[in-house]
């Protein structure tokens, strides 16, 4: 089964692995003491939000979707293409115009890097997966 000719299950399984891999990069395993300081949250500022989780796993459905039809429409289902086509959309749409918004409003670049380092990471485990998979 696919969409868009990108085999559905390699999608969910993608959305899923990139939305946990969030849940850990923002837990207090990793970096959850370093993001609330430079983004001057107390651990009462943070609530339960549903809509902020269903709002992200939709845009990770698609980031990955789109991904993957990228990779289909370059006959490039394999790893290396995978990975390739990971970074540079990263770097060309997410990192390069997420960075734009935290230097105009003056936030700290190490919240960037933490931040857009998760979406980095996240499209090049849903590259590999299209490449091994897909």
């Amino acid at each position: 089964m696919s969409v868009f000719g990108v085999n559905l299950w390699i999608i969910l399984i993608s959305t899923v692995l990139y939305f946990g891999l969030g849940a850990l990069w923002y837990s207090p395993l990793l970096f959850a003491k370093p993001w609330m300081a430079m983004n001057g949250f107390s651990q009462d500022d943070l609530e339960d939000k549903p809509l902020n989780y269903i709002l992200t796993g939709i845009n990770i459905l698609i980031s990955v979707t789109i991904l993957g039809w990228l990779m289909g429409q370059l006959n490039g289902m394999d790893v290396p293409t995978g990975i390739s086509l990971a970074v540079l959309g990263w770097i060309g749409f997410r990192g390069t115009t997420s960075l734009t918004n935290y230097l105009f409003e003056s936030k700290p670049i190490a919240l960037w890097l933490l931040n857009s380092g998760y979406h980095l990471v996240g499209l090049v485990i849903a590259g590999v997966l299209f490449g091994l998979f897909g």
